[in-house]
Formats: C-alpha cells, sequence, structure tokens
C-alpha cells in the first residue's frame, strides 16, 4: 500500500534525524564542558602570571607565557566549534520537526482510510463510533473517491489489510479499536439472536446416531 509505504520511509528519515540531532548535541555539550575547562586554566595561567608580577614589552604590552597563549588560540577554536555545531543544531531541530509533521500526516491519512471504510462497512447514520472520538480520523460516513485503478478487494480483505497497518503503525490505537470490534460483535450477536430459530421436527423416541463408513468389527489381514 503506497500510504503505508511512505509511511514506513517517513519514520526512517524521521529516526535517522532524531540520531543526528542527539548525536550532534553529546557533541555541543562536550565543546561547552571543553570550553568551561579551557577558561578555567587561562584564569589559573593569569592568576599565576600576576603572582609573578607583571612583565611588558617595549610597547607596553603585558608579556604572556607560550602555554597562556596556546590555550588562548584553543578556546577561541572552541568557540567557533560551538557555536558552527550549535547553527547547525537548529536547523537539524527543524528538520526533525518537519519529518515529525510528515509522519504524523501519513499516520492521520492510515486513520482516516480505516473510518471511511469502518462506516461504509458496519456503522448507520445514528452512530457515533469511530476513531474521532478518541481524537482520531474523521467523522463516520465520509467515503474515499473511488479509484478505477484500484484493484478490488472484499470487505474482509480490506478489512484485515487496514486494520494490520493501523495497528503496525499506530500501537496506541489498538485498545481503541479493540473496543470498537468488540462492540461490532455484540451488535452482530444481538441482531442473530433477535432473529427467529428454526424449529426441529423430531418424531418421539430415542434419537438414533447414523455413522457413515463404519468401521469393521474386525481388521482382516491378508498372508
Amino acid at each position: 500500500v503506497e500510504i503505508n509505504r511512505i509511511l514506513v520511509e517517513n519514520k526512517e528519515i524521521l529516526a535517522s534525524k532524531k540520531k543526528a540531532y542527539a548525536d550532534l548535541a553529546k557533541q555541543i555539550n562536550t565543546s561547552k564542558i571543553d570550553i568551561d575547562a579551557s577558561r578555567d586554566k587561562l584564569e589559573r595561567l593569569k592568576e599565576e602570571r600576576e603572582a609573578n608580577g607583571p612583565q611588558y614589552n617595549e610597547d607596553g604590552d603585558v608579556i604572556i607565557s607560550e602555554e597562556e597563549f596556546l590555550e588562548i588560540k584553543r578556546l577561541k577554536d572552541l568557540k567557533q566549534h560551538y557555536r558552527s555545531g550549535y547553527d547547525e543544531l537548529k536547523n537539524l531541530k527543524a528538520e526533525v520537526q518537519y519529518c515529525q509533521k510528515l509522519v504524523d500526516q501519513c499516520r492521520q491519512r492510515l486513520i482516516n482510510e480505516f473510518d471511511n471504510w469502518y462506516a461504509e462497512s458496519f456503522l448507520n447514520q445514528t452512530d457515533d463510533i469511530s476513531s474521532s472520538a478518541a481524537g482520531h480520523g474523521m467523522r463516520p460516513g465520509v467515503i474515499l473517491p473511488f479509484n478505477p485503478n484500484q484493484v478490488p478487494e472484499d470487505e474482509q480483505e480490506k478489512f484485515d489489510r487496514l486494520q494490520m497497518e493501523l495497528l503496525m503503525n499506530n500501537p496506541d490505537s489498538a485498545a481503541y479499536y479493540n473496543a470498537q470490534m468488540r462492540t461490532q460483535r455484540r451488535k452482530t450477536y444481538e441482531t442473530a439472536m433477535s432473529q427467529p430459530q428454526p424449529s426441529l421436527r423430531q418424531s418421539p423416541g430415542i434419537p438414533k446416531m447414523t455413522v457413515r463408513n463404519k468401521p469393521p468389527n474386525m481388521l482382516q489381514v491378508s498372508q
């Protein structure tokens, strides 16, 4: 089924985007830890330099050690890496939200298709049982447009296919549709029991059981 295939593909893309988002978020958190550690180290080096007495060059600038210079450069690189990673994280977040929206739309279309079929097949005009009561799908009675190129299915085949696809891709609806099926079975049972039952005409006496192809009392073994 096309809509089910699209749903599966969109869910796979969504899963990959979420994983990329989580991995990048971990990298950014690591960069933030490195930045804090670098700042602490620079603060320690500055305190040591000031404790030893400031030194100036001929232009009046403060002379720093090579270690402090390299740490300043490292901190600058860490900040740049953090900013670029954060920008990429925002883009990934937008992609995750977009993919999630596509998955929700495909899932809703699948629920709507099931609701439409169920309304056509089982519900009367006065019935209001559908997944819309649970916040899903559409109201009963909505009919999908006829597609002449679609291979026809009987009612049971269509029911089995739609129910299986729906429950596989939206497990949260399983409890609702199980209750829906129980309601339908109860209606079918009540309808059957309300109809007149055929009377069996039997002659008085003890009933006799007729057995076809009665086995022999003794097996004949040929030698």
